[in-house]
Formats: C-alpha cells, sequence, structure tokens
C-alpha cells in the first residue's frame, strides 16, 4: 500500500502518518501515542506497545538518533 493511501484510513498506521507529516518535526513515542488514543480506541492491554509495534515495522517510518520518530522521504 502507497503512503499516500495509508494517510486516508483510520488506523494506527495512517493517523502515525498524518500527524508526522502535520508536524514536519520528528515526535517522541509519548507524543504520538497521545494523539493516537485521543483519537482511536484501542482494545488492548498495551496500547503503547501496540502503537511501538506499528512504528517499528513500517517502511514509511525511521527512528532518529534522537529516539524520535520521522517520516522517511
Amino acid at each position: 500500500m502507497k503512503r499516500d493511501d495509508l494517510e486516508k484510513t483510520n488506523t494506527i498506521h495512517g493517523l502515525v502518518i498524518k500527524i508526522l507529516k502535520k508536524n514536519k518535526d520528528p515526535l517522541s513515542m509519548d507524543e504520538i501515542a497521545e494523539y493516537i488514543l485521543k483519537n482511536k480506541k484501542l482494545d488492548t492491554k498495551t496500547p503503547k506497545n501496540t502503537i511501538r509495534g506499528v512504528l517499528l515495522r513500517s517502511k514509511f517510518i525511521k527512528k532518529n538518533i534522537y529516539a524520535k520518530y520521522e517520516l522517511i522521504d
């Protein structure tokens, strides 16, 4: 799936891409999790770990040297 198509969805991955594109600056895991949990209800015992798993598997998002996530151009 293309990044533009994912951005239009209401999935965790789509929401993360949307917020990173909107902010332009890299965001920490806590900032991303706060945004996701405001906009989407997750029925898991560990929602932050679920979000972290999506971030780590994404081919559109990378972690920089300051432990913040940013979009890959």
